[in-house]
């Protein structure tokens, strides 16, 4: 069953915001053949004037609910050969778990969401995740955001002014909400999924499944539990793991466990992992759900912020069914839980053995582990 979240009163929730917002800008007329061989420009995709307003649509989401006054420019390009949605950000750089954590606590103006979240943190060098990483991956926008201004300007700087790039398979996309196709997907909901990982949640917030296997980790992987106080870094597709802020406590929506999928993304927590959404869909599923038209929900919000972006009142409205009042958790998942797999000796030995040979991992991932989210 879901557990409850600590109480907080939403009148707390709302003290914390700050009022100013992110500015996201489209980029329509920039190819990318190097990270995408066979792209083009979206703006000479057919019925571009149309599938650029939805993305404008979808753009408007994410900076509804995001509150740091930051501008990053996103460049989109009409691939078909991606399987949906494919997105590489402005390239990563590892910086010391404590100056992360440091970063965090210097916040002042803390949601009762970040609150929790970062009380659930190691308070030493190390994660505490069982390869003892004591380094977290990050890409350009999320250092800005926590403020390591100079290092996340010098990655996006080095990416040509990109925040990141994300390629649309728009023959599988119902390119309007005015018109929905049981068989295409929203490309709203997809676009809205590849902004998160710009902005480094989802499978951009993980380094679990990386090859060679990591030796750092991503801020998503800090809040991937099998059980309290257990947290998980294992991609058996026989575990079942889940996002939580408060130690393992409450399990808020599972992460995907299937090799087809990133491991940053939601799961519906079968086992063994399935390649499906959750019901009802969520946007950052990491399988879509056809048919749909799904808006950023309140377990996208939790994680943004829990990561170190900042909301605004919209922004803490939406999380706040996850972290407010109520006791209980009133859910976008509200099916029964999967009872918790703990992971077979056998699994964590072959991710330890793994880890022998790790360098380079992140200069491969923009190049040779381009995200598959969501896939089909």
């Amino acid at each position: 069953m879901l557990k409850p979240l600590a109480v907080f009163s939403l009148a707390a929730l709302a003290s914390a915001v700050a009022h100013a917002a992110l500015t996201l800008t489209p980029d329509f007329t920039t190819a990318d053949t190097t990270d995408f061989p066979g792209s083009i420009a979206m703006s000479k995709a057919p019925n571009a004037s149309t599938i650029e307003a939805s993305i404008d649509a979808a753009i408007a989401q994410i900076d509804k609910i995001v509150a740091n006054p930051l501008t990053f420019k996103i460049n989109f390009v009409d691939d078909p050969n991606t399987s949906l949605g494919a997105s590489v950000d402005s390239g990563n750089t590892d910086i010391s778990f404590t100056n992360y954590r440091t970063y965090l606590n210097a916040e002042t103006n803390k949601s009762a969401v970040q609150t929790v979240a970062f009380a659930s943190l190691p308070t030493g060098q190390s994660t505490n995740i069982d390869l003892k990483s004591t380094q977290v991956n990050l890409g350009g926008p999320i250092l800005e955001a926590i403020g390591d201004t100079s290092a996340g300007k010098s990655l996006i700087s080095g990416n040509g002014g990109f925040a990141g790039t994300i390629a649309l398979n728009l023959s599988d996309m119902n390119i309007s909400r005015s018109s929905n196709n049981p068989n295409n997907y929203d490309i709203e909901a997809v676009v809205m999924h590849e902004l998160d990982e710009v902005l480094g949640m989802g499978g951009q917030g993980s380094t679990l499944g990386s090859t060679p296997v990591a030796k750092d980790v991503g801020p998503m992987d800090l809040y991937r539990y099998y059980g309290l106080s257990l947290r998980s870094y294992n991609d058996s597709s026989k575990v079942v793991s889940y996002f939580s802020i408060n130690g393992g406590t409450t399990d808020l929506v599972h992460f995907n466990q299937s090799s087809d999928g990133d491991y940053g993304d939601w799961g519906n927590g079968t086992t063994p992992a399935q390649d499906e959404g959750n019901t009802p869909p969520q946007v950052q599923d990491a399988f879509g759900t056809p048919g749909t038209q799904t808006n950023i929900g309140e377990d996208e919000a939790v994680a943004l912020n829990a990561i170190g972006w900042q909301l605004t009142t919209a922004g803490v409205t939406l999380e706040g069914a996850a972290a407010g009042s109520a006791p209980g958790i009133s859910h976008e998942n509200t099916a029964a839980v999967t009872p918790l797999s703990v992971p077979e000796p056998a699994d964590w030995i072959s991710v330890l053995l793994g880890g022998l040979a790790l360098a380079g991992m992140h200069r491969l991932r923009r190049k040779a582990n381009v995200p598959r989210c969501p896939a089909r």
